[in-house]
């Protein structure tokens, strides 16, 4: 387990709590970079990621990114799975990776709800060893999820993963530890229930469950 501290972002990672405590309104629009300079404390922080992170940042390679992107995508149609195009678009978003200065491609206008079988590539041959699978989806919050059948936990990242505090509406950034055991070298296929909830991306970490 590695803990990652990153420069905080006050328009991006802060919660509305820390702008009212700091008797600050948030912009409307975020600022321009070269005007980004954090507020005075609390919101002049820096912020922290808790979850398995690698011991240290180095560029990565377009395609060397921690995570998996879907390569299929199913939807029931309440008689059968039918492989939808649009879907996996939807899903298959990469995220921005800090140390690689890729360009981000998360576009939470397009999404997907209901019932899904979603098929991920092989990892690396060298990540061999049985692992908890987790996905990070960006999604709203809806009912608890299924994957094939069984409850999975959902943890909020960003702002308002501390405290566990339920996030408001709108699409926030998740954890989502399954009871899948694998390889992260073998291809997987699971299916999702979505239960209400509307997701924009989803991805398989290629570390485990801590």
């Amino acid at each position: 387990m590695a803990v990652t501290i990153r420069d905080n972002d006050p328009w991006v990672h802060a919660h509305p709590d820390e702008w009212r405590a700091a008797r600050l309104g948030r912009p409307g629009r975020p600022p321009k970079p070269e005007a980004r300079v954090p507020p005075p404390p609390p919101l002049g922080v820096r912020v922290t990621d808790s979850l398995r992170s690698p011991l240290r940042d180095e560029t990565l390679p377009r395609g060397a990114a921690p995570w998996l992107r879907p390569e299929r995508v199913e939807v029931w149609s309440g008689t059968e799975w039918l492989e939808s195009a649009p879907a996996l678009t939807a899903l298959n978003k990469r995220s921005l990776y800090l140390p690689a200065a890729w360009p981000d491609e998360i576009d939470d206008r397009t999404g997907v709800t209901g019932r899904l079988r979603v098929t991920y590539p092989a990892g690396p041959a060298s990540l061999s060893a049985a692992t908890q699978r987790v996905l990070t989806a960006r999604a709203t919050v809806g009912g608890a999820w299924l994957v094939d059948g069984q409850p999975v936990t959902a943890y909020p990242l960003g702002p308002h993963a501390p405290g566990g505090k339920r996030p408001p509406r709108g699409v926030h950034p998740w954890a989502i530890v399954t009871t899948l055991v694998s390889a992260p070298s073998e291809g997987i296929t699971f299916e999702l229930d979505t239960r209400g909830s509307r997701i924009s991306q989803l991805l398989l970490a290629l570390s485990g469950a801590p």
